[in-house]
């Protein structure tokens, strides 16, 4: 699973646009028809929004998908309460999802690139036995492994 971080730049474009659909929610808020306007408002910018993370290759599904999850399913329930949706939920929202995917990706390279203790003790064990193997054909094993 070759998953990368959202850069900088991505991130910056996503929080612009999540910063463009809030102010169109509050001028939307000021006005009493358009209430209605800023609930297909709110969801049109989460399907886009979902779709863009798709691309990038965030998942709900893996570890830490389910807090993901929960994210924007707080930022949708905030963007449908009228009045409460004149907040700037859906920026929070993306935002909190960016850095929990980058967060989430980091921790897994790091893991990655760390050999577990299974695989330390298979290594020296299989290096014992080539040695041993070596000392029954009598062969030394390393240079100074026939003086022992």
């Amino acid at each position: 699973m070759n998953k990368k971080k959202i850069g900088w730049v991505t991130a910056g474009m996503i929080i612009v646009l999540a910063l463009i659909f809030d102010a169109v929610q509050i001028f939307l808020t000021l006005t009493v028809i358009g209430t209605v306007f800023s609930w297909f408002v709110s969801g049109l910018a989460w399907i886009i929004f979902l779709v863009w993370f798709m691309l990038l290759g965030v998942s709900y599904f893996d570890k830490g998908g389910a807090v993901r999850l929960l994210t924007v399913f707080a930022s949708v329930i905030t963007e449908l309460l009228p009045l409460i949706n004149a907040l700037p939920g859906l920026t929070i929202g993306v935002t909190a999802l960016i850095v929990q995917h980058n967060l989430t990706v980091s921790a897994q390279a790091k893991h990655l690139g760390r050999p577990t203790d299974a695989a330390k003790m298979a290594r020296k064990l299989g290096l014992a036995r080539i040695r041993q193997a070596r000392v029954a054909r009598g062969a030394a094993a390393r240079p100074g492994d026939a003086q022992q």
